[in-house]
């Protein structure tokens, strides 16, 4: 299962009682678009949900931590 596809199981409170649930649609649509326009050339991130139902990508790339 790819990270997506476990955040998309993610239920309402999941963050110490508090944390939204994401929208299963919203990151199938997220992952069409991430595929389409982002660069294999480049490093992938790491994916995390937000307590507000978002997604935050970071990328680790030397001494630099960008978000």
């Amino acid at each position: 299962m790819t990270r997506l596809e476990e955040l998309k199981h993610l239920q309402p409170g999941w963050l110490d009682g508090e944390g939204q649930a994401l929208p299963p649609k919203a990151v199938d649509e997220f992952a069409n678009l991430f595929e389409e326009f982002y660069s294999t050339t480049r490093p992938l991130p790491h994916i995390y949900p937000t307590e507000e139902g978002g997604l935050r990508l970071e990328w680790l790339i030397g001494p630099l931590d960008l978000s």
